[in-house]
């Protein structure tokens, strides 16, 4: 059995301001906004969060009825209460764009895009570059009449870094989000469907939605500019005000005009569920199950039948139906071994390593800290702390460096368990995307590595709120360097009793 080892905690931070600068003014606004009485948003839980996006409806009756099944539209206006419509207003707006452009904070393409509708596709902004200021956030908005794209400003705003964390342990994916300004009477985006689920808030100025019958049912691509001549008649057309709330699932087709008048109009869309399909999760699996039924069958290592790939006419030869046959028990065998192997680890990597920090996580204060609470010892009773951002697995990895003598041994991969935690995930790199329209990768930060004999351990303390540290199914050392490895990483506090 190996030592507990730490992987990575130097912890290289990519942005250690937490991008919290950019957007301070609106952030205390809002900080005075949601202590306030009768606040727009309720963030005692996830469930309660989400809930509060789609009031007056429940979790359950959302994904019950409508869920990745039909587009549900809340015209709730008229019963926000004033506070409420402050707090959508201090969101985003026009005014928090003059302001970002007026201190020169945003760069094109990185956080923001713009565009306009020219009645048969979506065109991008002429000239459009570098960084936004008050001359050219005119000349776009106001001359060329270009909806502006505001992309993920959960990384400088306090509320929606609240929202969108909550969401993602909700959903359990990543989740991401985008503001819309249009000018009055124009449309920014031609007809088009996407590859999310999508909910709507609309938070100034009003704005006319189409929606249309999906050409693909809970889609998996982005496809733009579609025809549309080639629509059909609107399943739902409506208007949407300040306060108004529309969900859709992937695939329907949509497009929104501003409607006339001197006020801008602006939304937020929040983005969930993309790429988590059944055939996701398979595409995720399968690839390292058949690697492994490999190495440990030979039913799997036999060659196929001569010609298999070079006789254009093979499926109509004798050794056709010996294959299919062959590739049947094959079939069998890669379907027991997923029930034993049911984790997708490149979809749970991508998660961990790119979603967003616990609310309020400064990483200045923790890098290379000493945690607030005391060490803990034998005697004390033990809590793990951010359990919704806490995650742990088997999995296989390169043994320690020290560990190896020899080339050939280092190549052999030892299973343990891996522990992740996104307590140490930049905040302002948060869905990104860069020029070639990739998302910034983060590697995965595997916080710790555990020996295998440390799981029972590891679920105690993840189902129970808190545990005595004598009552770990462990010998004292090992459950010492549990202990120990954990509260050195901010992860564990000791529980006055």
């Amino acid at each position: 059995m190996f030592e507990v080892e730490t992987i990575g905690l130097e912890m290289k931070r990519q942005a250690k301001k937490n991008g919290t600068d950019m957007c301070s003014n609106t952030n205390k606004r809002l900080k005075t906004l949601i202590e306030a009485k009768n606040p727009l948003f309720d963030f005692i839980s996830p469930t309660s969060s989400l809930e509060s996006l789609i009031q007056p409806f429940n979790s359950k009756t959302f994904l019950n009825d409508y869920w990745e099944k039909k587009p549900l539209v809340n015209l709730r206006h008229g019963a926000l209460t004033k506070h409420q419509h402050e707090v959508l207003s201090s969101i985003y707006s026009t005014q928090v764009l003059e302001e970002a452009a007026k201190e020169k904070r945003l760069l094109f393409g990185r956080d923001f895009h713009a565009c306009r509708f020219d009645g048969e596709k979506t065109v991008d902004a002429v000239h459009a570059k570098g960084t936004l200021t008050s001359a050219s956030l005119k000349k776009l908005l106001h001359g060329q009449k270009c909806t502006f794209q505001i992309h993920q400003p959960q990384r400088y705003s306090d509320l929606l870094w609240r929202l969108l964390e909550h969401l993602e342990s909700y959903f359990g994916c990543l989740v991401g989000s985008n503001v819309y300004i249009t000018p009055p009477g124009t449309q920014g985006l031609a007809p088009h469907y996407d590859d999310v689920e999508v909910f709507i808030l609309q938070l100034e100025g009003s704005k006319h939605w189409k929606l249309y019958k999906p050409q693909v049912e809970l889609a998996r691509d982005y496809v733009v500019n579609l025809d549309p001549e080639s629509l059909g008649n609107p399943i739902e057309e409506f208007t949407l005000r300040p306060g108004d709330f529309l969900y859709f699932p992937r695939g329907t087709i949509h497009q929104a005009c501003a409607d006339e008048g001197n006020q801008f109009s602006t939304h937020i869309t929040i983005s969930t569920y993309q790429h988590q399909s059944y055939g996701d999760y398979l595409r995720s699996v399968l690839f390292s199950s058949v690697e492994g039924l490999a190495s440990s069958s030979v039913d799997f290592r036999r060659g196929i039948p001569l010609g298999s790939i070079s006789n254009p006419v093979f499926n109509s030869s004798p050794l056709w139906n010996e294959m299919t046959s062959q590739l049947g028990k094959l079939t069998e065998q890669l379907s027991s071994h997923l029930r034993k192997i049911p984790f997708p680890q490149p979809m749970i990597l991508d998660f961990w390593s790119s979603r967003l920090p616990p609310f309020g996580i400064d990483l200045d204060e923790i890098e290379g800290s000493q945690p607030k609470s005391p060490m803990p010892d034998m005697e004390d009773e033990v809590r793990l702390l951010y359990k919704t951002h806490v995650y742990f697995m088997k999995q296989k990895f390169q043994p320690d460096e020290r560990d190896s003598e020899d080339e050939e041994k280092e190549e052999e991969q030892v299973e343990a368990i891996g522990f992740y935690s996104s307590i140490f995930n930049s905040r302002s790199d948060h869905m990104i995307m860069v020029e070639d329209h990739s998302s910034i990768e983060n590697e995965p930060r595997v916080v710790l590595k555990f020996p295998l004999t440390y799981e029972e351990s590891m679920k105690l303390l993840f189902e129970r709120e808190s545990v005595a540290a004598n009552e770990l199914p462990l010998p004292r050392e090992d459950a010492e360097k549990l202990l120990s490895s954990l509260w050195s990483c901010h992860l564990l506090e000791t529980v006055k009793t």
